[in-house]
């Protein structure tokens, strides 16, 4: 086994045992706290003014998990396609959406290094949010995103900026690094997308507030990401840089 389909098997067990407890009743897969949500939804947000995807588009979303946006994305009237790496994310996630009774979302078991399963040109847009940071190929990555997309179709993804001080703190606190994840700077990412051919693409940064944040200072936190996306200089530190593409 190589390196690579060594690391794609760790992150593969990782989070198929996450799912597993979920699946069993032992657990539930993450506790979902203010924080969290505010997170998310700071970021589902972003995503989807950067995409400017059309009413009822076909979404392709690599890295689905449990349907942490998956199914807000179907809420939102979209046609959506949730694909992991982990089967057990997968069923976990299927599962929430039909406890929720959404339709429009088709859950699936993938590798994001090779879509497939897909043809050329299948989708309207491609979202990929907190997954392709822990892929070990990124550049064989965005070529099959670019290549599952339709001309003119846009390409949605974030990544974990190399700069912010947050992810060199984590440590310090007890967090544990995810033993696949990588970091990137704007000017990296920017690159590998344009090599990929996807053209027009468009960087943001955002989110200063930690998942782990405490709820009471929460209203602090929002008020810092308010600030702190403004300021050029300072924003340049922000934990998110995300991407949106084209393909011409």
């Amino acid at each position: 086994m190589s390196i690579d389909q060594a690391a794609k098997a760790d992150v593969q067990a990782r989070y198929d045992g996450m799912a597993a407890a979920e699946l069993s009743g032992a657990g539930v897969f993450e506790p979902l706290t203010r924080a969290k949500r505010y997170f998310r939804g700071r970021k589902l947000a972003a995503a989807l003014a950067m995409g400017r995807f059309p009413g009822g588009a076909e979404l392709l979303e690599i890295g689905c998990s449990v349907g942490q946006f998956t199914i807000p994305l179907a809420r939102h009237g979209y046609a959506v396609w949730g694909m992991d790496l982990s089967p057990a994310s997968v069923e976990v996630a299927r599962r929430r959406a039909e406890a929720s009774g959404v339709s429009g979302v088709t859950f699936l078991s993938g590798d994001a290094e090779d879509l497939g399963q897909f043809p050329d040109g299948r989708f309207d847009g491609v979202m990929s949010l907190s997954t392709l940071r822990y892929v070990a190929d990124l550049p064989r990555a965005l070529a099959e995103i670019r290549r599952v997309l339709r001309p003119g179709g846009t390409a949605v993804m974030d990544f974990p900026n190399r700069w912010c001080p947050w992810f060199y703190l984590k440590p310090w606190l007890g967090s544990e690094r995810h033993p696949c994840d990588h970091w990137f700077s704007a000017g990296a990412v920017k690159r590998l997308v344009e090599e990929a051919g996807l053209r027009g693409v468009r960087v943001q940064h955002l989110l200063f507030t930690p998942t782990v944040a405490p709820e009471p200072l929460l209203p602090l936190f929002a008020g810092a990401d308010w600030i702190g996306e403004r300021l050029p200089l300072l924003r340049r530190l922000a934990g998110i840089i995300m991407v949106a593409a084209t393909k011409r």
